[in-house]
């Protein structure tokens, strides 16, 4: 487990371990009778102190997410980019999970230098809740910010004002 080789401080050469961010929580709505989702997780924004770069030309981090509980296993597919990390989408930097099941889902990413695979972050964690909508239930609220406006801009000291109207909202 990579949580049980975290070294929190620097090595003898200087490097500090790297910082997971597995993004922000969210929920998504299944509107169907049955529920089969997908769902990208974005790890893209976890950084390595020493070298700040997700470029995937140029590597210094390797992923490894993880599902913590849910009501039902998910299965990792391929990133966006439709590719494997070496053949596992789980270690993908961005991978997306299929989920089959309403309820709330907890993942955690953690990172280590490819340096240094001794070097790991502490877990970083996110929540994605599954709401199954049925024929009958109520449907999402809708927003909607209004018509598009354009403002000219004579004079970038003085504040402009802007009026937003959203009226058109339903729900």
């Amino acid at each position: 487990d990579a949580c049980s080789a975290i070294t929190r401080a620097k090595s003898a050469a200087g490097q500090s371990p790297p910082i997971a961010r597995a993004g922000l929580n969210r929920t998504v709505l299944a509107q169907s009778d049955s529920v089969d989702v997908t769902v990208p997780l974005f790890g893209r924004d976890s950084i390595d102190p020493n070298r700040p770069t997700t470029d995937p030309l140029r590597r210094t981090l390797t992923f490894g997410w993880r599902q913590i509980e849910g009501p039902a296993t998910v299965a990792f597919l391929p990133d966006a980019r439709g590719s494997l990390e070496n053949g596992v989408g789980s270690a993908s930097v961005d991978p997306t999970v299929r989920i089959v099941r309403a309820g709330r889902y907890r993942f955690a990413l953690v990172v280590a230098k490819t340096s240094d695979p001794t070097l790991v972050s502490l877990p970083d964690e996110l929540t994605v809740d599954v709401v199954q909508l049925r024929a009958g239930d109520l449907p999402p609220p809708e927003a909607d910010a209004g018509a598009s406006r354009v403002m000219a801009v004579f004079n970038a000291t003085i504040p402009q004002k802007i009026e937003l109207d959203g009226t058109g909202s339903r729900g």
